[in-house]
């Protein structure tokens, strides 16, 4: 499950697809106030964005990711699958 402890460094993942949560910021009007959204993005392997709804509450965003991508399997972001990258030596 993605959670508030997590969902910066976590993302859904299937064999064809990633799912995660992002912040989206802009200018929010006078005074120079940044409006903040939470952005569940769905992704392919490419990380070519396919689909993207913007919540204003993280809590929100973390309820809907986790109703719809639950059964993928979760990774680290940045991670590529079996640990290591292709021109690690270690």
């Amino acid at each position: 499950m993605i959670t508030q402890e997590n969902w910066q460094s976590k993302m859904f993942s299937s064999q064809q697809l990633n799912s995660f949560i992002s912040v989206l910021a802009s200018p929010g009007g006078p005074g120079g106030s940044v409006e903040i959204e939470y952005a569940l993005t769905l992704t392919n392997k490419d990380f070519e964005e396919l689909d993207q709804t913007c919540f204003s509450d993280l809590q929100e965003a973390l309820v809907e990711i986790n109703r719809r991508y639950l059964n993928w399997e979760i990774i680290t972001r940045g991670a590529p699958k079996g640990g290591k990258c292709d021109s690690c030596e270690a």
